[in-house]
């Protein structure tokens, strides 16, 4: 992970850099998921043709935050 924010500082962030680091930020903050949601979203908005790999991903945590909100308003 730390090779992925290394290289995103120095501006190469691609779709596939930006889905790592969603990847990095899943992993290491799960109880987070609006870290990796950021990731993905940016991955999903970038591509030029779907990517099932990178739109699942974002379904995934974009479903995770709505339970995480939700949770959290009870």
């Amino acid at each position: 992970c730390g090779s992925f924010e290394t290289l995103f500082a120095t501006n190469q962030a691609g779709t596939t850099m930006l889905y790592n680091l969603g990847v990095c930020q899943e992993v290491q903050l799960p109880d987070d998921p609006n870290a990796a949601l950021e990731y993905y979203a940016r991955a999903d908005q970038a591509l030029m043709k779907p990517d099932k790999l990178i739109s699942d991903a974002y379904l995934r945590m974009k479903s995770a935050a709505q339970s995480s909100q939700s949770i959290a308003k009870r």
